[in-house]
């Protein structure tokens, strides 16, 4: 299991200040534990509940596939800040961890066809 920016893991997640570092950049997972499928087009990605990034599914419509907590993932995407108001938006309540996408400033945009699932 990865999830990494070029030249440094993302696990454990770093602090906010890190992450704003490598905001931009390519992100690539590889076989990333699903922790928690808390929106329709997003899921938790990492090892743990402190230790886990947002990923946000993105493309025209509704997603073609489903997550599902505990699945594993493998995946390409990008380091990007926040917009406010993204916890809201994306639909992670309080109980979901918007807190915890909130004080890390950034999420992994992924698009749709850039996304496998493993069964």
């Amino acid at each position: 299991m990865r999830l990494v920016v070029p030249g440094r893991s993302l696990l454990p997640v770093p602090g906010r200040e890190v992450l704003a570092r490598h905001a931009g950049q390519r992100v690539r997972g590889v076989h990333v534990p699903a922790r928690g499928v808390d929106a329709d087009e997003g899921f938790w990605a990492g090892t743990g509940s402190g230790d886990q990034l947002w990923v946000q599914l993105v493309g025209r419509g509704e997603s073609p596939f489903r997550v599902r907590s505990g699945q594993r993932a493998s995946f390409t995407g990008r380091l990007v800040p926040n917009p406010p108001g993204f916890a809201r938006r994306a639909g992670i309540v309080p109980a979901e961890g918007a807190a915890l996408v909130e004080r890390q400033g950034h999420h992994i945009e992924v698009a749709y066809a850039d996304i496998t699932l493993e069964p």
